[in-house]
Protein backbone atom coordinates (compact mmCIF):
# COMPACT_ATOMS: atom_id res chain seq x y z
CA UNK A 1 0.00 0.00 0.00
CA UNK A 2 1.28 3.44 -0.88
CA UNK A 3 1.30 6.22 1.71
CA UNK A 4 -1.28 8.16 -0.27
CA UNK A 5 -3.66 5.21 0.03
CA UNK A 6 -3.97 5.76 3.79
CA UNK A 7 -7.45 6.97 4.73
CA UNK A 8 -7.77 9.65 7.38
CA UNK A 9 -10.77 8.63 9.47
CA UNK A 10 -11.87 9.41 13.03
CA UNK A 11 -11.78 5.70 13.81
CA UNK A 12 -8.01 6.17 14.05
CA UNK A 13 -8.52 8.62 16.94
CA UNK A 14 -10.94 6.33 18.74
CA UNK A 15 -8.77 3.23 18.49
CA UNK A 16 -5.64 5.16 19.46
CA UNK A 17 -7.27 6.50 22.62
CA UNK A 18 -8.44 3.02 23.60
CA UNK A 19 -5.05 1.39 23.01
CA UNK A 20 -2.66 4.05 24.31
CA UNK A 21 -4.67 6.09 26.83
CA UNK A 22 -7.25 3.71 28.31
CA UNK A 23 -7.02 5.23 31.80
CA UNK A 24 -7.13 8.92 30.93
CA UNK A 25 -10.31 10.61 32.12
CA UNK A 26 -13.41 12.17 30.60
CA UNK A 27 -15.18 14.27 33.26
CA UNK A 28 -18.77 15.41 32.73
CA UNK A 29 -21.16 17.50 34.81
CA UNK A 30 -24.73 16.23 34.85
CA UNK A 31 -27.84 18.44 34.83
CA UNK A 32 -28.22 18.00 38.60
CA UNK A 33 -24.62 19.05 39.21
CA UNK A 34 -23.23 15.56 39.80
CA UNK A 35 -19.76 14.88 38.38
CA UNK A 36 -19.33 11.73 36.28
CA UNK A 37 -15.88 10.38 35.42
CA UNK A 38 -15.18 7.77 32.77
CA UNK A 39 -11.93 6.48 31.30
CA UNK A 40 -11.26 6.37 27.57
CA UNK A 41 -11.64 2.59 27.83
CA UNK A 42 -15.11 2.99 29.35
CA UNK A 43 -16.01 5.62 26.78
CA UNK A 44 -14.90 3.34 23.96
CA UNK A 45 -17.29 0.71 25.30
CA UNK A 46 -20.17 3.19 25.53
CA UNK A 47 -19.40 4.53 22.04
CA UNK A 48 -19.51 0.92 20.80
CA UNK A 49 -22.87 0.42 22.51
CA UNK A 50 -24.23 3.59 20.90
CA UNK A 51 -22.96 2.50 17.48
CA UNK A 52 -24.80 -0.80 17.98
CA UNK A 53 -27.96 1.18 18.74
CA UNK A 54 -27.58 3.25 15.56
CA UNK A 55 -27.14 0.06 13.57
CA UNK A 56 -30.21 -1.48 15.21
CA UNK A 57 -32.24 1.60 14.26
CA UNK A 58 -31.23 0.95 10.67
CA UNK A 59 -29.17 4.10 10.28
CA UNK A 60 -27.11 3.65 7.12
CA UNK A 61 -23.78 5.08 6.07
CA UNK A 62 -23.99 8.66 4.85
CA UNK A 63 -27.36 9.15 6.54
CA UNK A 64 -27.55 11.66 9.38
CA UNK A 65 -28.55 11.79 13.03
CA UNK A 66 -28.98 15.05 14.93
CA UNK A 67 -27.98 16.31 18.35
CA UNK A 68 -29.79 19.03 20.28
CA UNK A 69 -27.52 18.99 23.25
CA UNK A 70 -25.13 20.57 25.74
CA UNK A 71 -21.46 19.75 26.30
CA UNK A 72 -21.65 16.39 28.06
CA UNK A 73 -20.03 12.97 27.85
CA UNK A 74 -23.13 11.61 26.08
CA UNK A 75 -22.79 14.25 23.37
CA UNK A 76 -19.10 13.32 23.14
CA UNK A 77 -20.06 9.68 22.64
CA UNK A 78 -22.35 10.62 19.76
CA UNK A 79 -19.51 12.76 18.33
CA UNK A 80 -17.58 9.54 17.69
CA UNK A 81 -20.15 6.75 17.44
CA UNK A 82 -21.90 8.22 14.39
CA UNK A 83 -18.89 9.30 12.27
CA UNK A 84 -16.87 6.19 13.08
CA UNK A 85 -19.53 4.04 11.43
CA UNK A 86 -19.81 6.35 8.41
CA UNK A 87 -22.89 8.22 9.67
CA UNK A 88 -23.09 12.03 9.76
CA UNK A 89 -23.80 13.91 12.98
CA UNK A 90 -25.78 17.12 12.54
CA UNK A 91 -25.18 19.35 15.56
CA UNK A 92 -28.17 21.68 15.81
CA UNK A 93 -27.47 25.18 17.09
CA UNK A 94 -29.69 25.65 20.14
CA UNK A 95 -29.77 29.40 19.54
CA UNK A 96 -31.34 29.29 16.09
CA UNK A 97 -34.96 30.20 15.61
CA UNK A 98 -37.51 27.40 15.32
CA UNK A 99 -37.90 28.11 11.60
CA UNK A 100 -34.15 27.88 10.99
CA UNK A 101 -33.88 24.66 12.99
CA UNK A 102 -36.66 23.12 10.89
CA UNK A 103 -34.97 24.36 7.72
CA UNK A 104 -31.61 22.84 8.69
CA UNK A 105 -33.11 19.47 9.66
CA UNK A 106 -35.11 19.26 6.44
CA UNK A 107 -31.96 20.09 4.49
CA UNK A 108 -29.94 17.30 6.19
CA UNK A 109 -32.86 14.84 6.46
CA UNK A 110 -31.93 13.60 9.93
CA UNK A 111 -33.27 10.15 10.81
CA UNK A 112 -32.82 10.09 14.60
CA UNK A 113 -32.63 12.89 17.19
CA UNK A 114 -30.62 13.00 20.43
CA UNK A 115 -32.14 15.64 22.71
CA UNK A 116 -31.13 16.89 26.13
CA UNK A 117 -33.85 16.30 28.73
CA UNK A 118 -34.22 19.97 29.68
CA UNK A 119 -34.47 20.94 25.98
CA UNK A 120 -37.51 18.74 25.25
CA UNK A 121 -40.01 21.64 25.51
CA UNK A 122 -37.91 23.68 23.07
CA UNK A 123 -37.81 20.85 20.55
CA UNK A 124 -41.44 19.69 20.75
CA UNK A 125 -42.86 22.34 18.36
CA UNK A 126 -39.99 21.60 15.95
CA UNK A 127 -40.81 17.89 16.00
CA UNK A 128 -44.49 18.62 15.41
CA UNK A 129 -43.60 20.26 12.09
CA UNK A 130 -40.94 17.71 11.12
CA UNK A 131 -43.30 14.78 11.61
CA UNK A 132 -45.39 16.25 8.79
CA UNK A 133 -42.56 17.18 6.44
CA UNK A 134 -39.96 14.41 6.81
CA UNK A 135 -40.43 10.71 6.27
CA UNK A 136 -38.54 7.97 8.07
CA UNK A 137 -37.90 9.78 11.37
CA UNK A 138 -37.05 6.87 13.61
CA UNK A 139 -37.47 8.55 16.97
CA UNK A 140 -36.19 10.82 19.72
CA UNK A 141 -33.51 9.71 22.18
CA UNK A 142 -33.36 11.67 25.44
CA UNK A 143 -29.89 12.40 26.81
CA UNK A 144 -30.31 11.88 30.54
CA UNK A 145 -29.02 9.74 33.38
CA UNK A 146 -32.56 8.41 33.87
CA UNK A 147 -33.18 4.77 32.98
CA UNK A 148 -36.96 4.59 33.24
CA UNK A 149 -38.97 6.49 30.67
CA UNK A 150 -41.77 6.97 33.20
CA UNK A 151 -39.46 9.31 35.12
CA UNK A 152 -39.62 11.85 32.29
CA UNK A 153 -42.18 14.63 32.24
CA UNK A 154 -45.02 14.06 29.75
CA UNK A 155 -43.98 14.97 26.21
CA UNK A 156 -45.40 14.94 22.69
CA UNK A 157 -42.17 13.48 21.28
CA UNK A 158 -42.80 10.02 19.87
CA UNK A 159 -41.43 7.42 19.56
CA UNK A 160 -39.36 8.21 22.62
CA UNK A 161 -36.28 6.45 24.01
CA UNK A 162 -33.91 6.95 26.93
CA UNK A 163 -30.21 7.00 26.09
CA UNK A 164 -28.98 4.99 29.07
CA UNK A 165 -31.78 2.46 28.64
CA UNK A 166 -31.17 1.71 24.97
CA UNK A 167 -27.37 1.38 25.19
CA UNK A 168 -27.35 -0.68 28.40
CA UNK A 169 -27.39 -4.17 26.90
CA UNK A 170 -25.53 -3.52 23.64
CA UNK A 171 -22.16 -4.88 22.53
CA UNK A 172 -19.22 -3.01 24.15
CA UNK A 173 -16.80 -3.82 21.32
CA UNK A 174 -18.43 -2.70 18.09
CA UNK A 175 -16.77 -3.64 14.80
CA UNK A 176 -16.10 -0.24 13.23
CA UNK A 177 -15.66 -1.43 9.66
CA UNK A 178 -13.73 1.22 7.75
CA UNK A 179 -15.61 0.68 4.52
CA UNK A 180 -16.00 4.38 3.78
CA UNK A 181 -13.39 6.86 2.61
CA UNK A 182 -11.91 9.94 4.25
CA UNK A 183 -14.10 12.29 2.22
CA UNK A 184 -17.25 10.96 3.87
CA UNK A 185 -19.06 13.72 5.75
CA UNK A 186 -18.47 13.34 9.49
CA UNK A 187 -20.51 16.32 10.67
CA UNK A 188 -22.79 19.09 9.46
CA UNK A 189 -23.57 22.34 11.26
CA UNK A 190 -25.18 25.57 10.13
CA UNK A 191 -23.96 29.13 10.24
CA UNK A 192 -26.09 31.76 11.92
CA UNK A 193 -27.16 33.11 8.56
CA UNK A 194 -26.18 36.55 7.29
CA UNK A 195 -29.18 37.06 5.05
CA UNK A 196 -31.95 34.58 4.51
CA UNK A 197 -31.67 31.05 5.84
CA UNK A 198 -28.51 29.70 7.50
CA UNK A 199 -25.99 27.83 5.38
CA UNK A 200 -24.66 24.37 6.05
CA UNK A 201 -21.01 23.52 6.60
CA UNK A 202 -20.16 19.87 5.90
CA UNK A 203 -16.94 18.56 7.46
CA UNK A 204 -15.29 15.36 6.25
CA UNK A 205 -13.16 12.86 8.17
CA UNK A 206 -10.09 14.15 6.32
CA UNK A 207 -10.93 17.70 7.30
CA UNK A 208 -11.24 16.77 10.99
CA UNK A 209 -8.14 14.57 10.94
CA UNK A 210 -5.90 17.32 9.56
CA UNK A 211 -7.48 20.07 11.66
CA UNK A 212 -6.88 18.08 14.84
CA UNK A 213 -3.29 17.25 13.87
CA UNK A 214 -2.66 20.95 13.31
CA UNK A 215 -3.89 21.77 16.81
CA UNK A 216 -1.19 19.56 18.32
CA UNK A 217 1.53 21.59 16.58
CA UNK A 218 3.75 23.87 18.66
CA UNK A 219 3.00 26.50 16.01
CA UNK A 220 -0.67 26.32 16.96
CA UNK A 221 -1.99 25.19 20.36
CA UNK A 222 0.50 22.47 21.23
CA UNK A 223 -2.26 20.26 22.68
CA UNK A 224 -0.81 17.05 24.07
CA UNK A 225 -1.44 14.13 26.40
CA UNK A 226 -0.36 16.13 29.45
CA UNK A 227 -3.19 18.60 28.89
CA UNK A 228 -6.61 18.73 30.49
CA UNK A 229 -9.17 20.52 28.30
CA UNK A 230 -12.39 22.12 29.52
CA UNK A 231 -14.92 22.42 26.70
CA UNK A 232 -16.47 25.87 27.02
CA UNK A 233 -17.16 26.26 23.28
CA UNK A 234 -20.60 24.75 22.52
CA UNK A 235 -20.25 21.45 20.72
CA UNK A 236 -22.87 22.62 18.20
CA UNK A 237 -20.60 25.53 17.26
CA UNK A 238 -17.92 24.65 14.66
CA UNK A 239 -17.44 21.17 16.13
CA UNK A 240 -16.52 22.62 19.51
CA UNK A 241 -13.55 24.23 17.73
CA UNK A 242 -12.18 20.66 17.29
CA UNK A 243 -11.09 20.40 20.93
CA UNK A 244 -13.02 17.11 21.52
CA UNK A 245 -11.41 15.44 18.50
CA UNK A 246 -7.92 16.76 19.27
CA UNK A 247 -8.19 15.79 22.94
CA UNK A 248 -9.09 12.24 21.92
CA UNK A 249 -6.26 12.05 19.38
CA UNK A 250 -3.59 12.87 21.98
CA UNK A 251 -5.26 11.23 24.99
CA UNK A 252 -5.73 14.46 26.95
CA UNK A 253 -8.07 14.53 29.93
CA UNK A 254 -11.31 16.24 28.96
CA UNK A 255 -13.91 18.14 31.01
CA UNK A 256 -17.49 18.70 29.81
CA UNK A 257 -19.27 21.34 31.93
CA UNK A 258 -22.83 20.32 31.07
CA UNK A 259 -25.95 22.53 30.89
CA UNK A 260 -26.35 25.93 32.49
CA UNK A 261 -22.75 26.40 33.48
CA UNK A 262 -21.78 29.68 35.13
CA UNK A 263 -18.42 31.42 35.62
CA UNK A 264 -18.27 29.91 39.11
CA UNK A 265 -18.86 26.41 37.76
CA UNK A 266 -16.17 26.88 35.09
CA UNK A 267 -13.66 28.21 37.63
CA UNK A 268 -14.47 25.40 40.09
CA UNK A 269 -13.95 22.77 37.38
CA UNK A 270 -10.66 24.38 36.32
CA UNK A 271 -9.44 24.18 39.92
CA UNK A 272 -10.79 20.69 40.67
CA UNK A 273 -9.64 19.04 37.44
CA UNK A 274 -6.36 20.98 37.02
CA UNK A 275 -7.40 22.24 33.59
CA UNK A 276 -4.51 23.47 31.42
CA UNK A 277 -6.22 24.76 28.25
CA UNK A 278 -9.57 25.99 27.02
CA UNK A 279 -11.17 28.14 24.36
CA UNK A 280 -14.19 30.35 23.87
CA UNK A 281 -15.62 33.73 23.06
CA UNK A 282 -14.60 36.71 25.22
CA UNK A 283 -17.91 36.99 27.09
CA UNK A 284 -17.50 33.93 29.30
CA UNK A 285 -13.88 34.75 30.07
CA UNK A 286 -14.73 38.35 30.96
CA UNK A 287 -17.41 36.99 33.30
CA UNK A 288 -14.89 34.60 34.85
CA UNK A 289 -12.40 37.41 35.34
CA UNK A 290 -15.03 39.62 36.98
CA UNK A 291 -15.97 36.71 39.25
CA UNK A 292 -12.34 36.29 40.29
CA UNK A 293 -11.95 40.02 40.92
CA UNK A 294 -15.14 40.13 43.01
CA UNK A 295 -13.28 37.91 45.46
CA UNK A 296 -16.32 36.22 46.97
CA UNK A 297 -14.64 32.84 46.56
CA UNK A 298 -11.03 31.96 45.93
CA UNK A 299 -10.43 29.98 42.76
CA UNK A 300 -7.09 28.32 42.12
CA UNK A 301 -6.59 28.52 38.36
CA UNK A 302 -2.83 28.07 38.56
CA UNK A 303 -2.98 25.01 36.29
CA UNK A 304 -4.49 27.01 33.41
CA UNK A 305 -1.72 28.02 31.02
CA UNK A 306 -3.54 29.16 27.86
CA UNK A 307 -6.95 30.07 26.51
CA UNK A 308 -7.78 30.37 22.81
CA UNK A 309 -10.13 33.30 22.40
CA UNK A 310 -12.17 33.77 19.23
CA UNK A 311 -15.36 35.21 17.86
CA UNK A 312 -14.34 38.73 18.81
CA UNK A 313 -11.46 40.39 20.63
CA UNK A 314 -10.89 40.19 24.38
CA UNK A 315 -10.08 43.70 25.66
CA UNK A 316 -6.36 44.22 26.09
CA UNK A 317 -6.70 45.15 29.76
CA UNK A 318 -8.41 41.81 30.42
CA UNK A 319 -5.66 39.96 28.56
CA UNK A 320 -3.09 41.70 30.75
CA UNK A 321 -4.97 40.85 33.94
CA UNK A 322 -5.13 37.18 32.95
CA UNK A 323 -1.44 37.31 32.07
CA UNK A 324 -0.73 38.41 35.65
CA UNK A 325 -2.60 35.28 36.78
CA UNK A 326 -0.32 33.15 34.60
CA UNK A 327 -2.83 32.60 31.77
CA UNK A 328 -1.78 33.35 28.19
CA UNK A 329 -4.76 34.49 26.13
CA UNK A 330 -4.30 33.89 22.41
CA UNK A 331 -6.57 35.58 19.90
CA UNK A 332 -7.67 33.26 17.09
CA UNK A 333 -9.40 34.37 13.92
CA UNK A 334 -11.51 32.19 11.71
CA UNK A 335 -15.04 31.30 10.69
CA UNK A 336 -17.39 28.36 10.32
CA UNK A 337 -16.18 27.98 6.73
CA UNK A 338 -12.48 28.22 7.60
CA UNK A 339 -11.84 27.61 11.31
CA UNK A 340 -8.68 29.10 12.79
CA UNK A 341 -7.15 31.11 10.00
CA UNK A 342 -4.67 32.90 12.27
CA UNK A 343 -3.57 33.33 15.89
CA UNK A 344 -1.74 35.99 17.85
CA UNK A 345 1.37 34.20 19.07
CA UNK A 346 4.46 36.40 19.12
CA UNK A 347 7.15 35.81 16.51
CA UNK A 348 10.72 35.67 17.90
CA UNK A 349 11.53 38.90 16.04
CA UNK A 350 9.13 40.64 18.43
CA UNK A 351 10.61 39.32 21.68
CA UNK A 352 12.85 42.33 22.21
CA UNK A 353 10.18 44.94 21.55
CA UNK A 354 8.96 47.08 24.46
CA UNK A 355 6.12 45.38 26.34
CA UNK A 356 3.57 47.92 25.12
CA UNK A 357 4.50 47.17 21.51
CA UNK A 358 4.25 43.43 22.12
CA UNK A 359 0.73 43.83 23.44
CA UNK A 360 -0.33 45.43 20.17
CA UNK A 361 0.59 42.20 18.41
CA UNK A 362 -0.99 39.99 21.07
CA UNK A 363 -4.21 41.97 20.77
CA UNK A 364 -4.31 41.50 16.97
CA UNK A 365 -5.61 38.36 15.29
CA UNK A 366 -2.04 37.36 14.55
CA UNK A 367 -0.45 35.63 11.61
CA UNK A 368 -1.69 32.68 9.49
CA UNK A 369 -1.69 29.19 10.94
CA UNK A 370 0.61 26.51 9.64
CA UNK A 371 -1.34 24.81 6.85
CA UNK A 372 -3.35 27.92 5.99
CA UNK A 373 -2.72 30.09 2.96
CA UNK A 374 -3.99 33.62 3.45
CA UNK A 375 -4.22 36.67 1.24
CA UNK A 376 -5.69 40.12 1.73
CA UNK A 377 -7.03 41.35 -1.59
CA UNK A 378 -8.27 44.55 -3.14
CA UNK A 379 -11.47 44.44 -5.18
CA UNK A 380 -9.36 43.85 -8.31
CA UNK A 381 -7.81 40.74 -6.68
CA UNK A 382 -4.41 42.39 -6.24
CA UNK A 383 -2.76 41.85 -2.85
CA UNK A 384 -2.49 44.67 -0.33
CA UNK A 385 0.87 46.05 0.71
CA UNK A 386 2.20 44.66 3.96
CA UNK A 387 2.39 48.10 5.51
CA UNK A 388 -0.35 47.91 8.16
CA UNK A 389 -2.36 50.54 6.24
CA UNK A 390 -3.47 49.15 2.88
CA UNK A 391 -6.86 47.45 3.29
CA UNK A 392 -8.52 44.51 1.57
CA UNK A 393 -10.65 41.41 2.06
CA UNK A 394 -9.26 38.34 3.80
CA UNK A 395 -9.34 35.21 1.65
CA UNK A 396 -8.02 31.84 2.76
CA UNK A 397 -7.66 28.18 1.86
CA UNK A 398 -6.46 25.16 3.80
CA UNK A 399 -7.17 21.43 4.16
CA UNK A 400 -9.91 22.36 6.67
CA UNK A 401 -11.50 25.18 4.66
CA UNK A 402 -14.68 24.27 2.79
CA UNK A 403 -15.11 25.25 -0.87
CA UNK A 404 -18.92 25.35 -0.97
CA UNK A 405 -21.90 25.26 1.37
CA UNK A 406 -23.82 22.06 2.03
CA UNK A 407 -26.43 21.37 -0.68
CA UNK A 408 -26.47 25.01 -1.78
CA UNK A 409 -26.92 26.56 -5.19
CA UNK A 410 -24.10 28.17 -7.14
CA UNK A 411 -25.80 31.50 -6.50
CA UNK A 412 -25.62 31.16 -2.70
CA UNK A 413 -22.00 29.99 -2.93
CA UNK A 414 -20.87 32.69 -5.34
CA UNK A 415 -20.00 35.45 -2.91
CA UNK A 416 -18.04 33.25 -0.52
CA UNK A 417 -15.98 30.89 -2.70
CA UNK A 418 -13.84 31.32 -5.78
CA UNK A 419 -11.25 28.97 -7.29
CA UNK A 420 -10.86 27.02 -4.05
CA UNK A 421 -10.49 30.15 -1.88
CA UNK A 422 -12.87 31.27 0.86
CA UNK A 423 -13.77 34.98 0.76
CA UNK A 424 -14.37 35.97 4.37
CA UNK A 425 -16.08 39.33 3.94
CA UNK A 426 -13.72 40.78 6.59
CA UNK A 427 -11.61 43.81 5.73
CA UNK A 428 -8.10 43.89 7.16
CA UNK A 429 -4.55 45.19 6.93
CA UNK A 430 -1.31 43.20 7.06
CA UNK A 431 1.92 44.51 8.59
CA UNK A 432 5.51 43.67 7.68
CA UNK A 433 5.54 40.63 9.98
CA UNK A 434 2.39 39.16 8.44
CA UNK A 435 0.15 40.12 11.37
CA UNK A 436 -3.48 40.78 10.48
CA UNK A 437 -5.66 43.53 11.90
CA UNK A 438 -9.35 43.49 11.07
CA UNK A 439 -10.62 47.00 10.51
CA UNK A 440 -14.12 46.59 9.10
CA UNK A 441 -16.67 44.11 7.76
CA UNK A 442 -17.79 43.82 4.22
CA UNK A 443 -21.30 43.01 5.31
CA UNK A 444 -23.29 44.78 7.97
CA UNK A 445 -23.33 41.94 10.46
CA UNK A 446 -23.62 42.27 14.22
CA UNK A 447 -21.40 39.88 16.18
CA UNK A 448 -22.71 39.43 19.70
CA UNK A 449 -20.73 37.15 22.00
CA UNK A 450 -19.16 35.43 19.00
CA UNK A 451 -22.54 34.76 17.32
CA UNK A 452 -23.82 36.51 14.20
CA UNK A 453 -27.00 38.59 14.05
CA UNK A 454 -28.23 39.60 10.62
CA UNK A 455 -29.00 43.32 10.44
CA UNK A 456 -31.06 42.82 7.28
CA UNK A 457 -33.19 40.06 8.79
CA UNK A 458 -33.76 42.14 11.91
CA UNK A 459 -34.80 45.10 9.77
CA UNK A 460 -37.16 42.98 7.67
CA UNK A 461 -38.90 41.57 10.74
CA UNK A 462 -39.27 45.02 12.25
CA UNK A 463 -40.77 46.53 9.10
CA UNK A 464 -43.44 43.82 9.21
CA UNK A 465 -44.88 45.80 12.14
CA UNK A 466 -47.98 47.58 10.76
CA UNK A 467 -46.91 50.93 12.21
CA UNK A 468 -43.27 50.86 11.00
CA UNK A 469 -42.22 52.40 7.69
CA UNK A 470 -38.48 51.66 7.80
CA UNK A 471 -35.85 50.22 10.12
CA UNK A 472 -32.06 50.20 10.26
CA UNK A 473 -30.10 47.76 12.45
CA UNK A 474 -26.48 48.48 13.29
CA UNK A 475 -23.84 47.18 15.67
CA UNK A 476 -22.90 49.24 18.71
CA UNK A 477 -20.00 48.55 21.05
CA UNK A 478 -20.83 46.60 24.20
CA UNK A 479 -18.60 46.03 27.21
CA UNK A 480 -19.69 42.43 27.72
CA UNK A 481 -20.83 41.06 24.34
CA UNK A 482 -18.45 42.95 22.05
CA UNK A 483 -21.35 44.18 19.93
CA UNK A 484 -25.09 44.43 20.39
CA UNK A 485 -27.82 45.52 17.99
CA UNK A 486 -29.28 49.02 18.00
CA UNK A 487 -32.38 49.56 15.90
CA UNK A 488 -33.42 52.85 14.32
CA UNK A 489 -37.13 52.92 13.48
CA UNK A 490 -39.12 55.33 11.32
CA UNK A 491 -42.82 55.01 12.28
CA UNK A 492 -45.89 55.69 10.22
CA UNK A 493 -46.55 59.44 10.30
CA UNK A 494 -49.93 58.87 11.95
CA UNK A 495 -48.52 56.56 14.63
CA UNK A 496 -45.38 58.39 15.72
CA UNK A 497 -46.98 59.61 18.93
CA UNK A 498 -48.21 56.19 20.03
CA UNK A 499 -45.44 53.80 18.98
CA UNK A 500 -42.62 53.25 21.46
CA UNK A 501 -39.62 51.02 22.25
CA UNK A 502 -41.64 48.57 24.37
CA UNK A 503 -44.15 48.09 21.56
CA UNK A 504 -41.39 47.26 19.04
CA UNK A 505 -39.62 44.88 21.46
CA UNK A 506 -42.86 43.03 22.14
CA UNK A 507 -43.45 42.65 18.40
CA UNK A 508 -39.92 41.37 17.77
CA UNK A 509 -39.89 39.02 20.79
CA UNK A 510 -42.15 36.46 19.11
CA UNK A 511 -40.39 36.65 15.75
CA UNK A 512 -36.64 36.54 16.36
CA UNK A 513 -34.38 34.67 18.81
CA UNK A 514 -34.31 36.34 22.22
CA UNK A 515 -30.62 37.20 21.97
CA UNK A 516 -31.30 39.12 18.72
CA UNK A 517 -33.53 41.65 20.52
CA UNK A 518 -31.99 45.15 20.25
CA UNK A 519 -30.44 46.68 23.35
CA UNK A 520 -31.75 50.04 22.25
CA UNK A 521 -34.48 51.19 19.87
CA UNK A 522 -34.37 54.75 18.60
CA UNK A 523 -37.60 56.16 17.19
CA UNK A 524 -36.61 58.71 14.56
CA UNK A 525 -38.06 60.66 11.65
CA UNK A 526 -35.10 60.16 9.30
CA UNK A 527 -32.14 57.87 8.60
CA UNK A 528 -28.84 58.98 7.03
CA UNK A 529 -28.56 58.07 3.36
CA UNK A 530 -25.94 57.88 0.65
CA UNK A 531 -26.07 59.88 -2.54
CA UNK A 532 -28.09 57.16 -4.27
CA UNK A 533 -30.66 57.00 -1.49
CA UNK A 534 -29.41 53.90 0.34
CA UNK A 535 -29.05 53.84 4.12
CA UNK A 536 -25.56 55.08 4.94
CA UNK A 537 -24.70 52.40 7.51
CA UNK A 538 -21.10 53.49 7.86
CA UNK A 539 -22.21 56.96 8.90
CA UNK A 540 -24.96 55.58 11.12
CA UNK A 541 -22.56 53.19 12.87
CA UNK A 542 -20.11 56.01 13.54
CA UNK A 543 -22.91 58.13 15.00
CA UNK A 544 -24.26 55.45 17.35
CA UNK A 545 -21.23 53.19 17.96
CA UNK A 546 -20.88 54.26 21.62
CA UNK A 547 -24.56 54.58 22.47
CA UNK A 548 -24.45 51.47 24.71
CA UNK A 549 -21.21 52.40 26.52
CA UNK A 550 -21.82 53.95 29.89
Amino acid sequence: MQTDDYQMRLTNFLERARLLFPNRIITSREANGDIVKKTYQEEYQRISQLASVLKAFGIKKREAVASFAWNTHRHYELYFAAPCMGVTIHTINLRMSMEDIIYSVEKVEDKLFFIEEDLIPQFEPVAEVLNNTLSNIKGYVILSDKKNIKDLAPTTLSPLYLYEDIIANENTDFDFNEDFDENTIASVFFTGGTTGRPKGVAVTHRHMFLRSLAMTSVEQYSIGQRDTIIHVVPMFHVNGWYFPQTGTLVGANQVYPGPGFTPEIILDLIAQEKVTISGGVPTIWMDCLNHIKAGKKKHDIGSLTRVICGGSALPRNAMEEYNQLGVNFVHAYGSSESPFISSSYLRPELDDLPVDEQWKYKASVGMPFVGTELKVLHDDESEVKWDGKDMGQIVARSPWTITSYYKESAERNAGSFKNGWYYSGDIATVDKYGYINIVDRLKDLIKSGGEWISSIDLENVCTAHPDVIEACAIAAKHDRWGERPVLLVIPDENKKESINEEDILHFLSTRVPKWWLPDKIIITSSIDRTGVGKMDKKKIRNKYKDVLIF
